[in-house]
């Protein structure tokens, strides 16, 4: 203290004032820097989460659209009853496309279903009859029923001497996929 008491006056001031400079370049550099980062930091984070949530919003906001989706497409694959009742409904239904489009059947065959663990096919020949819109509009309704059909082995050819491409004929295979909720009553049906 007696080195204080040393000092003039204005020596003491410039102490002082030197002292509280040196002070708050310390507070700054060890208080206020820190917090200023940690704030940007914390921004950027914000900027980080915000987009986050938006995309979990936006996923919760489909979830009931993909729950419908998922119930329509698992009905889509699972037909109830044994093989012959199933054959029966998939022949009525490509019945009934085919009245609704004005295509002719000239022959409807079934074929052997076909079986892995976890789903079974079944597979109908069929031989159809119908000028080009009514055919397009018959393989528009395979494609977009409820059901999972798919056609395979299509054979399109001109049905008679009409050159106009009218009245065409058609052979081809179609299919419907059926999927087992337990794959041991896939193999339980057979």
């Amino acid at each position: 203290m007696d080195f204080l008491r040393n000092l003039s006056k204005r020596e003491r001031v410039l102490l002082i004032a030197a002292g509280s400079c040196v002070f708050l370049a310390v507070v700054y550099r060890l208080v206020l820097i820190p917090v200023r980062e940690k704030n940007s930091g914390m921004d950027a984070e914000m900027m980080v989460l915000s987009g986050q949530l938006d995309r979990l919003r936006t996923i919760a906001a489909r979830q009931n659209q993909v729950g419908e989706d998922y119930v329509r497409l698992k009905q889509a694959f699972k037909a109830p009853g044994t093989d012959e009742e199933r054959v029966r409904v998939f022949q009525e239904s490509l019945e009934k496309f085919c009245s609704e489009t004005g295509v002719r059947i000239t022959k409807m065959t079934p074929r052997q279903v076909k079986q892995t663990d976890w789903s079974k096919t079944y597979l109908v020949d069929l031989q159809i009859e119908a000028d080009s819109k009514q055919l397009i509009a018959f393989l528009h309704k395979l494609n977009t029923a409820d059901s999972v059909y798919r056609t395979d082995g299509f054979h399109l050819y001109r049905k008679g001497k009409d050159v106009s491409g009218n009245d065409l004929g058609a052979s081809l295979v179609v299919s419907m996929l059926v999927v087992a909720d337990d794959p041991s009553s896939v193999a339980a049906d057979s």
